[in-house]
């Protein structure tokens, strides 16, 4: 589903090395968190798409996108919803800046796996 947004992907891509399937390395669940702050809809799109091409989204509880004081043209709530149910927005009405934005998202996180991007 990336309407031709992302390349092709090359074959054999997975490493001979790495265990063949993920569900080998254990049972955490992972809260991604996205903090964002000015970012064109280009970007924050191709960075969920990105996310939801190469991620087994069995291994993923949530996504959590925090539109970190954006005007109401810079949040994309419900573009971003529709891309996977998974996925969450969270708006701060002001800017809170990242590390503060980081530590109230990672309060609300279900997940015990958390990954910052």
């Amino acid at each position: 589903a990336d309407e031709g947004f992302l390349p092709s992907l090359p074959k054999d891509l997975w490493s001979k090395t790495c265990p063949a399937s993920v569900s080998t390395l254990g049972s955490d669940r992972v809260s991604i968190i996205i903090p964002y702050y000015h970012e064109e809809w280009f970007r924050i799109q191709m960075t969920l798409r990105s996310i939801l091409r190469h991620t087994d989204m069995q291994r993923i509880e949530e996504i959590l996108l925090v539109s970190d004081g954006n005007d109401q043209h810079g949040i994309f709530e419900r573009e971003l919803k529709a891309m996977h149910q998974k996925v969450q927005v969270i708006v701060n009405e002001e800017n809170k800046g990242l590390i503060v934005t980081k530590m109230e998202t990672a309060a609300r996180a279900t997940a015990p796996v958390l990954m910052f991007l």
